[in-house]
């Protein structure tokens, strides 16, 4: 048994290279690890106090340009509202009821989606 721990020689210091590589599977395990256990924000749940908002020109031609926006939210009664305001004021302004869908799919959570004339 040359060179084994049982015949009372101790075995060399391991090297930079063996260091470096052990160093390197424990950041990568860690990584791995994390980006496993990392779990996005739903952006349809009302609890994380966001939306899915989407802004849309008519495409109907009309006097005025309207811009209509649109939202998707958890499928509950709830009293949203929405309120513009210009550059060049500092008051916020109601636009109004919004009106909504609801969404029911096979294999999608169901939801509504929300939609708000704004006025120009």
């Amino acid at each position: 048994m040359h060179g084994s721990p049982l015949d009372g020689r101790k075995s060399p210091p391991p090297d930079l290279a063996h260091v470096f590589a052990a160093a390197l599977v424990g950041v990568l395990s860690y990584a791995i690890w994390a980006w496993a256990m990392f779990e996005p924000d739903d952006p349809m749940a009302s609890e994380s106090g966001r939306s899915w908002q989407r802004l849309t020109f008519s495409s109907a031609k009309s006097e005025t340009d309207d811009l209509t926006l649109l939202w998707h939210a958890d499928d509950v009664d709830a009293p949203w509202s929405v309120e513009i305001r210009s550059p060049l004021e500092s008051d916020w302004k109601p636009a109004g009821v919004p009106s909504h869908r609801r969404i029911i799919l096979d294999n999608v959570e169901h939801h509504r989606v929300y939609r708000a004339v704004l006025p120009p």
